[in-house]
């Protein structure tokens, strides 16, 4: 996640917008994001972000798990587990 801060930085003037979408309790997603000073919003889900991400392609249920959506509110690509920063800002930039 530090690292998808540095994107947003990056990907701000190119009005690209990352979210977060956590599944733990809010005063635990506050923390985290207080520690790893998190540069882009982070929704609160609960254990319905676990559904969330299942109705977005993730029939496995596996963590990270990270969404690329387009302009048009379509799913564009999804990535399961460590996110390649390259592989995600080539994806973005071919958009």
């Amino acid at each position: 996640m530090p690292e998808l801060s540095g994107l947003q930085a990056e990907l701000t003037p190119k009005d690209v917008q990352l979210l977060g979408i956590g599944i733990d309790s809010p005063s635990n997603i506050a923390e985290f994001a207080t520690k790893y000073k998190i540069a882009y919003p982070l929704y609160v889900a609960g254990m319905s972000g676990t559904e969330l991400s299942r109705q977005l392609g993730n029939a496995a249920g596996g963590l990270p798990f990270t969404v690329l959506i387009g302009r048009d509110g379509q799913v564009k690509k999804t990535y399961l587990g460590r996110l390649k920063l390259a592989e995600l800002r080539g994806d973005i930039a071919s958009m």
